[in-house]
């Protein structure tokens, strides 16, 4: 937008009837180097031919500065029309890609930076902006680390403001706690979010959007660290106050809304989450449409949270409408719509349709490559998402591949302790027990283990999933002992996390069942079949493949004490 306004200035400034007011602001442009290559000859000669002296321009120059320094400026009407919900914020740097013009735009945005730092400021409002926008370039490539050097600098430069007397302006932290949390610097994020809060709340008050913007942020990052409890304590503090400050429609409220959905859905209250995932896209249709961005996203959770209960030709429709209104409204390549074709694959998957997932998800993966890159996170979990429905097909040693080149990316991009790369290893161990490479996937599966517990907690539910991974794995070497261990140590951890009634919970059981059902130990094999298959026709319903296979298992037992003549 700043380019294509100089732009326009500078097509104007031969012609005989420009005003003295559109001069200014180009010889301005010129000054500063603003959105043009800095160029003081250019500036003096625009300034003589239309008679304005330099003092003029630093009058202009100086009248800005202290302009966009004023609470009135930085909270003004446009501010209070974007808190009500009416502007949208348009991804620049989405564009930047489809254009291919990233470098090109981290360019200018640096030189910007470097050339009106040093006529108004390091710290002035306008130059942090660029830096902040310069970091949401590299944020939306995956370029967690460099974002965040450049994030580091912004809020130490705005504390040191605000330490000064100057006025609060955005939440600059929550782009830092952002970076933290996508790196899986879950703690680091956490105590920043929780400082920000502080401040905001001293500054701004505890019901100012931006305090309960970044209350809401604290959430995302409990839900990450497994802490789904307090996260869901919290997103429903938000909804309240926000419904109270901002009204019901808001988009802010209807973002707290689909939150709260998505924690009770982690706790496995898969009618709760249904019911408010449905509120909230019911409040996007109404307010905003059926067809914008926001309503598509409250069409994707609801297609997750149907799939979850089992409901998969439920969520395939809402996977097909989210996928063609992003296409449609977004592009093709948006970078939602790629998402929206990997949610598809998924849920093809779980029905069996293995070869139309696999399709979709080359699909996805081709997509992200071309506009992410081949390195980028996203394109990570494609590559996953295609390894995992490779495995599923028999196709091992294609499988294999790809989950490799998954955690080789995750490991370098992310880092050896990131969430994503412990799933990862994960993945890769339960591709490896299909080729009976026990003694390497338990070493691995042990790194996970060791892992998950270090950055997140013993209690995460990424930690209980890896515990039974590993309980797997050793009942393939018969170490029943062991396995047993392992199995009850991820049935309790789950049954106080997630809930008797999650499905996670429920598989644990099914685990330990079978595994009792493995020993002979009938009694107690047939016990939790019995309390799995009950429950999972409850939660996934009756003719969900797990109910089924759990209830089969059930009766093979019963059949088995039978043919021995032992009491059922």
């Amino acid at each position: 937008m700043r380019c294509y306004i100089a732009k326009c200035l500078e097509e104007r400034k031969d012609r005989f009837d420009i005003s003295q007011c559109h001069v200014l602001s180009l010889a301005f442009c010129y000054e500063l180097g603003l959105s043009v290559s800095k160029d003081i000859i250019e500036c003096r000669s625009l300034l003589s031919k239309h008679n304005i002296s330099i003092q003029d321009l630093e009058h202009k120059i100086e009248q800005v500065e202290k302009n966009t320094q004023r609470p009135e400026f930085q909270n003004g009407i446009f501010r209070k029309f974007s808190e009500q919900g009416h502007f949208y914020a348009f991804d620049f740097s989405q564009q930047y890609r489809e254009e291919q013009r990233s470098r090109e735009a981290e360019s200018r945005y640096q030189k910007e930076v470097e050339t009106i730092g040093s006529v108004l400021g390091d710290g002035h409002r306008l130059v942090q902006e660029l830096r902040v926008q310069l970091s949401f370039l590299m944020m939306s490539e995956g370029r967690w680390k460099d974002a965040e050097k450049l994030q580091v600098q912004v809020r130490v430069i705005e504390f040191e403001g605000v330490k000064c007397g100057r006025h609060y302006t955005e939440p600059f932290a929550f782009n830092l706690a952002t970076i933290y949390r996508n790196l899986g610097r879950l703690k680091e994020a956490e105590e920043l979010e929780v400082q920000t809060i502080e401040t905001e709340k001293r500054v701004l008050g505890a019901e100012h959007p931006h305090t309960l913007t970044s209350v809401s942020n604290l959430a995302l990052i409990f839900r990450a660290q497994g802490k789904y409890e307090a996260a869901e304590k919290m997103n429903r503090q938000v909804l309240n106050r926000i419904e109270k400050v901002l009204g019901v429609r808001h988009r802010d409220t209807l973002f707290s809304i689909d939150n709260l959905a998505l924690v009770l859905q982690n706790q496995g209250k898969y009618e709760a989450a249904e019911k408010m995932a449905r509120q909230a896209l019911d409040g996007r249709e109404k307010v905003l449409g059926v067809k914008h961005p926001d309503t598509l996203i409250s069409v994707s959770n609801l297609a997750l949270v149907l799939q979850y209960q089992g409901k998969y030709e439920a969520a395939e429709k809402m996977n097909r409408r989210a996928l063609n209104g992003r296409g449609k409204v977004l592009g093709v390549e948006h970078p939602n719509t790629l998402s929206s074709i990997s949610n598809l694959a998924l849920v093809l998957q779980y029905q069996g349709k293995c070869e139309a997932a696999e399709k979709m998800n080359r699909r996805a993966l081709n997509g992200n490559e071309k506009v992410l890159g081949v390195k980028h996170p996203d394109t990570l979990i494609s590559v996953s998402n295609l390894a995992t429905v490779l495995q599923d097909q028999g196709k091992y040693k294609a499988a294999e591949e790809m989950h490799r080149r998954a955690l080789n990316g995750r490991e370098k991009v992310l880092g050896v302790e990131h969430p994503d790369t412990l799933i990862n290893i994960d993945n890769l161990t339960s591709m490896l027990q299909k080729q009976e490479k026990y003694k390497a996937i338990e070493k691995m599966s042990r790194r996970a283990l060791n892992g998950n517990e270090k950055v997140l907690r013993v209690k995460h539910s990424n930690t209980l999933i890896s515990i039974s991974n590993l309980a797997l794995i050793l009942q393939y070497q018969e170490k029943y002992k062991a396995v047993e261990e392992m199995n009850r140590r991820a049935l309790n951890g789950m049954e106080k996390v997630l809930g008797v009634k999650h499905s996670n919970t429920l598989t644990s059981v099914y685990s330990l069942a079978y595994l009792f059902h493995t020993q002979k130990r009938y009694n107690d094999a047939s016990v939790l079949y019995l309390r799995a298959s009950e429950e999972f026709s409850k939660t996934l319903s009756s003719d969900h493949s797990t109910t089924r296979k759990c209830f089969q298992h059930f009766l093979s037992v019963i059949h088995e004490m039978k043919s021995q003549g032992r009491d059922i």
